[in-house]
């Protein structure tokens, strides 16, 4: 799934719009540096992400490759049993 910033932006505006002019605090002070330092981290992140394909089709192709060529063993009954699990959670 491919994350996009989006929600995240409209989050932040949000909290831009609703905030309202006081006086800080020294502890919620430092509390407000630690948030805009993470929002400044998960912005670059989203940014990365959003650069990135959503499927690596070239690992995809060299996966299929080894396959076919028996190079990789494929245990049908495992990899159904995990793909239950998986859907079952």
């Amino acid at each position: 799934m491919k994350i996009t910033g989006s929600q995240f932006n409209q989050t932040r505006e949000i909290d831009k719009t609703s905030s309202t002019k006081r006086s800080i605090a020294p502890d919620e002070e430092l509390r407000v540096e630690r948030i805009t330092r993470m929002e400044q981290v998960l912005s670059n992140a989203q940014a990365t992400l959003a650069a990135m394909p959503e499927v690596d089709t070239e690992q995809v192709e060299k996966m299929k490759k080894a396959i076919a060529h028996g190079e990789i063993g494929l245990d049908a009954h495992a990899l159904t049993k995990a793909i239950r699990q998986f859907f079952l959670r």
